[in-house]
C-alpha cells in the first residue's frame, strides 16, 4: 500500500524546461505514477496560465495547494488553475484511507502575501489552514499527510501544533533528511509526527515506511535511494524522451563553452 508524494518544484530554468515549459517535467511525473504534488514556486515561473496548460495537457495526478485562493471570476486562466488544484485529496490504499493536504509556497513567491499580484491570488495562513483541513479530513481517513514547499521551520510548526497532522512531507529548501525528523507534538500528549525532506533535483527518492494501528503511526523507517548509475534506465520513459531530446539538440548547443574562470 504506497503512495508516490512529489514536493514540488518539477519546473526549474534548465534548457529544457526553457525550451518545452514543464511539458516534459509533467510527462515524467506522470511517466513514474505520481499520485499527488505540491504547488511549488518554480511551477509558475512560465506564469500561471502555462501552469495550468501543462496541467490540463499532461497531467495524471492531483496538483495540491491549500493555501492558494484562486479569482477564478476575473481571469479564464485562473478559473483554469481553480480547478486543476485542489486543497486536498483522499487516498483509499486497499482499506486504508490517507487524507493530502498540500500547501504551496510562501517564501519565494512573497509578493502575493502582501499586495494584489499578476497571479490574482490570495493566500491563506499556514497553521490556521493546515489545522482547518487536517481536523476535517481526520473524520474521513486514518492518516492525515501535509504535503508542502514551505520550509523545514514550516514543517516542523505543523508537526508541533497541528494535532491532526500524522507526517509532514516537504520541499523547496533542497534538504535531504537522513534520518528524517521525528516531532514531538505540543498538542497531543505522546504523539510524534515525522517530517521528511528529500532533497531536489530527483538526486534522491526518499521511501518512508509506516506500521499504521487504529489511526497511530506507531513505527516508521526511512531509507535515502540515491538516483545514480545503479538504478537501470526504463525503456518506455527513454522513448517518451527520445523526441524532446533529439529537438533540445537540434536547438541548443549544449556542449559549447560559455566562458573560463
Amino acid at each position: 500500500r504506497s503512495l508516490h508524494l512529489d514536493s514540488g518544484d518539477y519546473f526549474q530554468g534548465a534548457p529544457v524546461f526553457n525550451q518545452f515549459k514543464g511539458e516534459v517535467e509533467v510527462r515524467v511525473l506522470s511517466e513514474l505514477g505520481v499520485d499527488a504534488a505540491v504547488a511549488g514556486n518554480h511551477e509558475f515561473d512560465e506564469g500561471a496560465r502555462n501552469f495550468a496548460t501543462q496541467l490540463e495537457k499532461w497531467s495524471n495526478y492531483s496538483t495540491l495547494a491549500a493555501n492558494y485562493e484562486f479569482h477564478s471570476s476575473n481571469d479564464p486562466w485562473n478559473s483554469r488553475l481553480d480547478a486543476l488544484v485542489n486543497a486536498h485529496n483522499i487516498f483509499d490504499l486497499k482499506g486504508l484511507k490517507v487524507g493530502v493536504i498540500g500547501m504551496g509556497n510562501l517564501s519565494s513567491i512573497t509578493s502575493i502575501e502582501e499586495a494584489d499580484n499578476s497571479m490574482d491570488v490570495d493566500v491563506r495562513e499556514t497553521i490556521s489552514t493546515v489545522m482547518h483541513y487536517s481536523s476535517w479530513l481526520k473524520t474521513q481517513v486514518d492518516i492525515v499527510i501535509v504535503l508542502t514547499h514551505l520550509s523545514l521551520d514550516d514543517d516542523v510548526d505543523i508537526a508541533r501544533l497541528c494535532p491532526d497532522v500524522d507526517i509532514v512531507i516537504g520541499g523547496h529548501l533542497h534538504i535531504a533528511l537522513d534520518p528524517v525528523k521525528v516531532v514531538q507534538s505540543e498538542v497531543v500528549p505522546g504523539k510524534r509526527v515525522i517530517v521528511s525532506h528529500a532533497g531536489a533535483f530527483a538526486k534522491y527518492l526518499q521511501r518512508l515506511d509506516f506500521v499504521i494501528r487504529d489511526g497511530e503511526v506507531i513505527a516508521h523507517g526511512n531509507t535515502l535511494l540515491p538516483i545514480d548509475s545503479s538504478v537501470p534506465e526504463d525503456g518506455d520513459m527513454l522513448d517518451m524522451l527520445e523526441d524532446y531530446e533529439r529537438e533540445l539538440g537540434d536547438t541548443i548547443d549544449l556542449d559549447r563553452s560559455v566562458g573560463h574562470t
